[in-house]
């Protein structure tokens, strides 16, 4: 009696067990995607999401498409994969939305494979700079701002009129910057990690000159950049790692004061001023110190001293 309860104990766990694993299993099951007319297929379903993100009157950010949730790309996929990239579309935004979406399998694909898309990352990289809020001219926002004033009818209905449609005019610029900025920044997440994993000199270097862009453009995104450096440090080959190793001290030696910086991402709408990007203070120096000093293992280089504020030194 003891044999059958400890056999039907056994049993209930192994049961159990396959219950808890087959639905692992099943979420691990991709669909490989490896010849041209797959791309097109995979282009195909995701375009009709990208013309009606382009087209709705917001800035919203871009949403993931379930589409390529579990796609996976075939090694020798590559040549397609960039064709499938670049293609055009009348809408540039559009367009990105469509590449955004076919970079995001791209974490599931070794380093060694990312090597053969290298132009076409590079491209789309180039193509994700964030924009200024527009800069409308005095006299055009002097029209937002209607006096009080007593003035006939007439012409106040006349202002009211032409403050609105300026307004609706200033609205839609204003939004579309913040809605380009949006996407180009969760591309930009996906691309800068990718083009370190290269580990290829000319990806470092584009990517090295946009962390210096970023930081002398005052954008917060720096940050981003720096979080895709440190999440491969300690695992890069060692001329790789000397590569940022030397590049990020120049840049700390470069900007060594506390400043603002700016999120292309979090807009403050104005609708009588020009409108801007919400800004924070921010000591690029103390950041990048931080990432150097994981660098300087891989590189067999010495570390660095982090930066610190008077308060923190006198609390030490």
């Amino acid at each position: 009696m003891p044999a059958t309860r400890t056999g039907r104990c056994m049993t209930a766990a192994l049961l159990a067990a396959l219950a808890v694993a087959a639905p692992a299993a099943a979420k691990t099951r991709y669909k490989t995607l490896a010849t041209e007319a797959d791309f097109e297929a995979l282009a195909a379903e995701l375009l009709p999401a990208a013309v009606r993100y382009a087209e709705a009157d917001n800035d919203a950010a871009p949403p993931a498409h379930d589409a390529v949730k579990d796609v996976e790309y075939a090694p020798k996929s590559a040549e397609h994969l960039a064709k499938a990239l670049l293609k055009g579309h009348k809408d540039p935004l559009a367009r990105l939305y469509v590449a955004w979406q076919l970079l995001r399998p791209l974490e599931r694909v070794g380093d060694k494979h990312l090597a053969k898309l290298r132009a076409p990352l590079l491209q789309l990289f180039g193509l994700c700079r964030y924009r200024e809020m527009p800069n409308w001219p005095p006299h055009k926002l002097a029209k937002l701002t209607i006096p009080k004033r007593r003035m006939p009818r007439l012409e106040r209905q006349r202002r009211e009129a032409d403050r609105r449609k300026l307004l609706a005019e200033k609205t839609a610029a204003d939004r579309a910057v913040v809605k380009f900025n949006r996407l180009a920044a969760a591309m930009q997440k996906d691309l800068k990690l990718l083009l370190v994993r290269m580990g290829q000199r000319q990806a470092d270097e584009v990517l090295i000159a946009r962390l210096g862009e970023e930081e002398s453009g005052d954008w917060n995104t720096y940050a981003t950049t720096l979080e895709c450096i440190r999440a491969e440090a300690v695992r890069m080959p060692g001329e790789q790692a000397k590569r940022y190793y030397e590049a990020l001290r120049r840049l700390m030696k470069r900007s060594n004061e506390k400043r603002t910086y700016r999120d292309p991402t979090r807009p403050q709408y104005s609708s009588e001023q020009n409108s801007s990007f919400a800004a924070q203070p921010r000591w690029f120096a103390h950041e990048v110190a931080k990432v150097i000093n994981l660098l300087a293992t891989s590189a067999r280089e010495p570390a660095v001293i982090v930066p610190q504020d008077k308060k923190h030194r006198r609390r030490r």
